[in-house]
């Protein structure tokens, strides 16, 4: 009985540890330029983006996300800059700036 007690806490510790973990992230500031049928976003990163991580980070996320038609990050100001189809942008807007530890966005 005691190992199904000690599972049932865990389980509910977990649960409880997932919901907070991100809550208090700030919200994107983003701003976007529409130009025919693409959309560019730019906001500044959450966390630092070394000289040396910036380009190896362009080519994973141009690897990783295929909705990316190019994506710029500009290490001396953090600015993350990326161009999609506006097709369905704001889903995807979304699931990226979550990556730069961000929990929502303001479009400016």
């Amino acid at each position: 009985m005691k190992k199904f007690y000690l599972i049932l806490l865990l389980c509910f510790s977990l649960t409880s540890y997932s919901q907070e973990y991100g809550s208090n992230f700030p919200k994107a500031i983003v701003e976007s330029v529409t130009i025919n049928n693409t959309i560019t976003y730019t906001f500044t990163s959450n966390y630092l983006i070394d000289e040396y991580k910036a380009p190896m980070l362009e080519k994973r996320f141009l690897s990783r996300y295929s909705e990316l038609l190019g994506i710029s990050i500009i290490y001396n100001t953090q600015i993350v800059s990326f161009k999609i189809l506006s097709t369905n942008s704001e889903l995807f807007l979304e699931k990226f700036i979550t990556h730069f530890k961000y929990n929502g966005y303001e479009i400016n």
